[in-house]
């Protein structure tokens, strides 16, 4: 990410705001045929007061197929769960493709951050 602007305040292009958004977001997946299957951390670009709180965000690469089928069961699970207040259970829905991959990919990547790791109780 080093061909960034230094200052958020700079970015101009399309590729600097999708990087942005990255940066902001804890996990984020998005589609990389070549990094399929990887994941990556990386450090905040910018000047950060406390370096113990620095985001350090990670970004899991799927396949652009399997990010479609993703984004397609995400959008089918927003129509059961996505209302501000939900309550399903994980049992109703693990049959979906985008819970599994949370479960898999995000809850048991080593890059978990220490919060998230005890927001979910380990």
């Amino acid at each position: 990410m080093n061909h960034l602007p230094g200052d958020i305040s700079e970015f101009t292009s399309v590729e600097q705001a999708r990087a942005f958004d990255l940066l902001i977001s804890p996990y984020s997946v998005t589609p990389d045929e070549a990094r399929a299957g990887t994941e990556e951390q990386f450090d905040w670009p910018f000047d950060w007061d406390d370096p113990a709180t620095r985001p350090c965000p990670t970004v899991f690469y799927v396949t652009p197929k399997g990010f479609a089928r993703l984004s397609a069961d995400l959008e089918e699970l927003s129509d059961t769960a996505g209302r501000l207040h939900s309550f399903v259970r994980r049992s109703d829905v693990t049959e979906h493709e985008v819970v599994r991959f949370i479960e898999r990919r995000i809850l048991d990547s080593p890059l978990l951050t220490p919060d998230s790791a005890h927001s979910i109780g380990r």
